[in-house]
């Protein structure tokens, strides 16, 4: 198959089929054979689509499943092959095969899952993106301490020693175990292997991570252990004993290069104050208090590219006359930025650009350093109806690309960028604005939501909402739930600009009735819709995407009908028959086209729609909903039970017995009693 037909396929069967094994084994496949723009939005929402599946296991299964999608992003973002718990490169970095995924895999970074977080932590480092060694910084304050030693161990392989607290708090803690579990020791090998690197000191080679050897009493389990109390011992005896942070450690590696071997200590983070800055208006010259520092994060020697910055200070009260501390440049003495200055940092105030600032060496720290703020170009518009007249209250949200909006039934809970809402004359004003700006997206609650090209610095935006589309829903099918669930996406996968940028999908309930469901806020665009039909059945259960419709297109002051009924036809009866008496999980039975093979294998079937789906205990009689007349293929689907052995295996489950029947259900009158005979 194509790719795009490969990938399409493979998004039925992620969402019609729950079984988080058989999700397991579908993600898998599409992170190794399909590094397109459409597989990575398939993953990304399968790592939004987080599942609360029944059971140890189906919870297990699913967070395997969404950090085996995050390793599909990884190979398509990575730009740097590096390998095992030493993070060898193996070749020069490379170009990303697909653009534009790192506000991906930070939303990743976030999972409430440990396992899920520590998958987009390799993702980010593998990345080589300066937004991406922020957010592994910020991870140094994760949760999960498990978490906080990967963020400290990535940020090492960028010459930034802030993680060193956690580097020596998880060495006590490796200490004090005796477990021998595989990911334990691959987080060691990681911790030594970093704290060589980030410190140019080392107490031996180290060995093939024991883990992966057939017997551990080769030798290297003990050769980790004696390199752990080395270093240990090394922190335990400079530090009396107590715990040391960053600043005490430094000056024990400025005591260790004075008395013995050279150490890279030219390596190590430097934090010190080294001038008082003031920051002052650039027309006025009057004092801003009101504003944000951001410490310039240190970078590899052979790094190529703008300065990064992050980890924040501030001061509720506004730093008084604008005062504040500069400190030294985080940096390396190899560093030829050292030669331009001692300390460096950035300022961010509202209503103001930006400002790098950079004390010069020959700078007398006595003195104050003034740092001039200039206005920054202020983002302020317009937003009008389409009758031209000003919308008050719409909210407006700058995508700058570090970040993706969620539009759902509770949105902008996630959105940390630029916003604010617009006045009574639908007038608004920002701050944000910068060439890195892409996006504005208006929300308001007559239009779920609408795109508008940034402005250019010093011209007024003026943004023209399209007239709203309507979708009557009518839903009216015997014998189908009286609740039920619709789901409505925009394809912004396919919108340029709104691509990466936003997602937007509703879910609603649908309505029996004359009426039907009336939205009147949609946008106008195409759309992926269809209802949703939970099967359970003793041991699992399943969500069916029911009518689904792929190309939905809504246009702009239209109202657009979309009908969930059928008048005509009749159940289809029938029973399963040929499956054991016991050894059974459950039965799903599905109502698909006539040309369906049956073949959980064919990916032609995975593309056809599902017009019913059942689930049931066993072998036994069902019925479905009304069908429509026409010819039908009864596809039956049955699954053994595990055995505890096959419950720790991974991989895509296919059924144990497969049962397939054609009927025909008339214009008039009942189709025949169908039976499906269950064949392995």
């Amino acid at each position: 198959a194509m790719p795009e037909e490969a990938v399409s396929a493979a998004e039925q069967v992620l969402v019609t089929h729950a079984d988080p094994k058989q999700r397991l084994e579908v993600v898998g496949m599409l992170g190794d054979c399909f590094h397109t723009r459409e597989c990575a939005e398939l993953l990304h929402r399968v790592i939004r689509d987080v599942r609360n599946p029944e059971g140890k296991d189906g919870g297990l299964y699913e967070e395997l499943v969404r950090s085996s999608a995050v390793h599909g992003l990884r190979m398509m973002a990575r730009r740097t092959d590096r390998s095992g718990g030493k993070r060898t490169q193996r070749k020069p970095d490379f170009a990303e095969e697909v653009e534009g995924l790192v506000p991906y895999l930070v939303a990743a970074a976030n999972d409430k899952a440990e396992r899920v977080r520590v998958s987009a932590l390799y993702a980010l480092a593998d990345s080589r993106d300066p937004a991406a060694v922020v957010e592994i910084r910020n991870h140094l304050k994760d949760s999960s301490e498990t978490v906080q030693l990967y963020a400290a161990c990535f940020l090492t392989e960028y010459q930034d020693s802030a993680g060193l607290p956690e580097m020596r708090k998880a060495l006590g803690r490796f200490k004090k175990t005796d477990s021998e579990q595989t990911d334990e020791w691959m987080q060691l090998e990681m911790l030594l292997a970093s704290l060589e690197r980030i410190t140019g000191k080392s107490f031996g080679e180290i060995p093939l991570n024991p883990s992966l050897v057939s017997h551990l009493g080769q030798g290297q389990a003990e050769q980790y252990r004696q390199l752990l109390d080395a270093w240990y011992a090394y922190f335990e005896a400079e530090s009396g004993g107590e715990t040391i942070e960053t600043a005490e450690l430094l000056e024990t590696f400025d005591r260790e290069e004075k008395k013995g071997p050279k150490i890279a200590v030219n390596r190590v983070h430097k934090s010190r104050k080294v001038a008082t800055g003031q920051a002052v208006d650039s027309e006025t010259g009057a004092a801003v208090e009101q504003f944000v520092i951001q410490d310039r994060l240190p970078m590899a020697p052979d790094y190529v590219g703008p300065a990064v910055f992050g980890g924040e200070t501030r001061s509720t009260g506004g730093f008084r006359d604008g005062k504040f501390p500069i400190r030294a440049m985080d940096t390396y003495e190899d560093d030829e930025r050292v030669e331009e200055g001692l300390g460096e940092c950035r300022l961010v105030a509202d209503g103001y650009l930006p400002v790098h600032v950079i004390v010069p060496s020959n700078h007398p720290n006595s003195e104050v350093f003034t740092v001039a703020l200039k206005r920054g170009n202020r983002i302020q518009g317009r937003v009008l109806d389409h009758k031209g007249k000003p919308v008050q209250d719409a909210g407006i949200y700058l995508s700058n690309g570090h970040r993706v909006i969620e539009l759902d039934e509770s949105p902008h809970s996630e959105f940390q960028e630029s916003s604010v809402r617009t006045d009574v004359d639908g007038r608004f004003e920002m701050s944000g604005g910068s060439e890195a700006g892409k996006s504005l997206f208006v929300t308001t609650p007559s239009l779920f939501v609408w795109r508008a090209d940034l402005p250019k610095a010093g011209q007024d935006a003026t943004i023209h909402l399209p007239e709203p589309t309507k979708l009557r829903i009518h839903y009216d099918i015997e014998g189908a739930p009286e609740q039920a669930l619709a789901r409505i996406e925009l394809r912004t996968w396919d919108m340029p600009k709104w691509s990466g940028a936003i997602n937007v999908q509703r879910w609603v309930d649908l309505v029996v009735g004359p009426d039907g469901l009336l939205i009147e806020n949609l946008p106008p665009g195409v759309y992926d819709i269809s209802r949703i039909k939970h099967l359970k059945t003793l041991a699992s259960g399943t969500d069916a995407m029911l009518d689904r419709n792929l190309m939905l297109t809504l246009e702009s002051g239209k109202t657009a009908e979309y009908n969930f009924v059928r008048p005509k036809g009749a159940p289809i009866s029938g029973e399963i028959v040929g499956l054991p008496d016991d050894n059974v999980d459950g039965v799903f039975v599905y109502v698909k086209p006539v040309r369906a093979t049956g073949d959980p294998r064919a990916t032609t079937d995975w593309k056809l729609p599902t017009f019913d789906g059942l689930g049931l205990d066993g072998a036994g009689a069902f019925k479905t909903e009304r069908i429509a007349p026409g010819e039908y293929k009864i596809v039956a689907t049955a699954y053994r039970t595990e055995t505890p052995e096959e419950r720790s295996r991974s991989g895509w489950r296919l059924p144990a017995w497969v049962g397939t029947a054609t009927v025909t259900v008339p214009d008039a009158g009942d189709p025949p009693y169908v039976r499906v005979e269950m064949k392995p």
